[in-house]
């Protein structure tokens, strides 16, 4: 059997028995080292600075430090920010500042509550800051963590409202009316992904049913 070098071309003869174990990628070990050189990814420590390389794979973007031992400082460091809230400057770790999409930092647990119920904050906004984290849980406990437009169980499911959010705004004004109303209610939540959540913006999804319930009776069951 006659195969192609991977880095060269040149020919290489090769068993059919060897060639499906996997041989017969390159006609030399110079070859094989020259073709791997190729798939080096460069990078910058974020600790001190020294360029370093390392293998192409999956997760190399996530790679920071060149050594354990930069890894070890980095983790330690930590970098001077201002409560969005309250102004007070305090420490925060370098990779939580990168990891946020809102770029804002509380100083502590009272601050970012009174953040959420701020009145500059839009009623929509202080609706959806009002689903907790437990009840968005049991939603998609009930929904057996998958989506229930497509049936598929990413790892970016999201809860989202059947009835939107702007429908309940538009009538009721108020926070405490549309909460009252049922905006939050279980009947009117269901687990998306987001892909699906996007594509379904403020519109009601119509198979007929959700949950049990039919769309055209959302309303009486919500309390509308």
């Amino acid at each position: 059997m006659i195969v192609n070098c991977r880095y060269c071309e040149k020919e290489i003869k090769i068993t059919e028995s060897r060639y499906k174990r996997g041989n017969g990628k390159f006609c030399s070990n110079e070859c094989r080292l020259k073709a791997k050189a190729r798939t080096k990814v460069k990078l910058i420590c974020e600790n001190c600075g020294k360029k370093f390389e390392l293998w192409k794979r999956k997760r190399v973007k996530n790679i920071k430090c060149c050594s354990l031992k930069c890894a070890g400082e980095y983790k330690k460091k930590r970098i001077k920010t201002q409560c969005y809230k309250c102004g007070k400057i305090f420490d925060i770790k370098p990779f939580q500042v990168s990891g946020s999409k809102s770029g804002y930092f509380f100083c502590s647990v009272n601050c970012y509550n009174k953040y959420r119920t701020n009145e500059k904050l839009s009623v929509n906004l202080k609706v959806h800051n009002n689903l907790q984290y437990r009840s968005k849980r049991k939603i998609l406990k009930r929904d057996g963590f998958a989506c229930q437009l497509c049936g598929e169980s990413p790892h970016d499911l999201t809860v989202d409202h059947i009835l939107p959010v702007n429908y309940f705004v538009t009538r009721y004004r108020t926070v405490e009316a549309c909460l009252n109303k049922g905006v939050n209610n279980p009947i009117n939540l269901q687990t998306l992904c987001f892909d699906c959540n996007r594509k379904k913006g403020i519109k009601v999804t119509n198979p007929a049913k959700i949950c049990g319930v039919a769309v055209a009776d959302i309303d009486k069951v919500c309390g509308i």
